[in-house]
């Protein structure tokens, strides 16, 4: 396996061309046009055998411009490898991959809209209810008054006024034991007298 390019983007394409240039003593031999379908610029210089290239994003919504967000600044964006075989280099690199073996198989699960038309044709294939005289999801005043109302998808909209007696009375017990627990607590802290 050998290096042959290390890719790095700037917003300031020109300005870190010429910094680039200037510390290593090298030239641009390139400027790729082919890389304006991804939003950018760039300069291709060779090192020898070996390439730098400097990418900049030229429009918004770029992979390279949200990288350089993300990161707060220009940096290293790519490597690129060169192996004598490709084909072999990536079977060993998958082999040795800790996932190798759990997504090789393709799998044709039912997607969640088959499932939920699946059981919406089977409700409509199910028995009706009963007949009632209501009109499904209706309920009677008095139940709606003592046990609170449910939407028509089954989502609360009032509560009942048996609920609100037993959640008062919760309160109340959960308060003054609550209440009682800590005059204990402090007054054996404290040193009070007890009553």
């Amino acid at each position: 396996m050998r290096l042959r390019q290390c890719v790095f983007v700037a917003k300031d394409l020109e300005s870190s061309r010429e910094e680039l240039c200037d510390i290593l003593g090298i030239e641009v031999a390139y400027r790729d046009p082919g890389v304006a379908k991804w939003g950018l610029v760039n300069v291709v210089c060779p090192t020898g055998h070996d390439f730098l290239e400097i990418v900049s994003p030229f429009q918004q919504g770029t992979s390279a411009g949200r990288y350089i967000e993300r990161r707060g600044g220009d940096g290293g964006y790519m490597v690129i490898l060169q192996v004598a075989d490709a084909a072999a280099e990536r079977k060993r690199v998958i082999a040795s991959s800790t996932i190798h073996g759990h997504y090789e198989a393709a799998v044709d699960r039912e997607s969640a809209y088959e499932k939920l038309k699946a059981r919406a044709a089977a409700s409509e294939t199910a028995a009706p209810a009963p007949v009632t005289g209501k009109k499904p999801g209706e309920s009677s005043v008095i139940s709606d008054i003592l046990f609170g109302k449910t939407g028509p998808r089954g989502g609360r909209q009032s509560q009942g006024i048996l609920e609100s007696m037993a959640k008062s009375a919760a309160r109340s017990i959960g308060s003054g034991l609550g209440r009682s627990i800590l005059r204990g607590v402090l007054g054996s802290i404290l040193g009070g007298k007890s009553r």
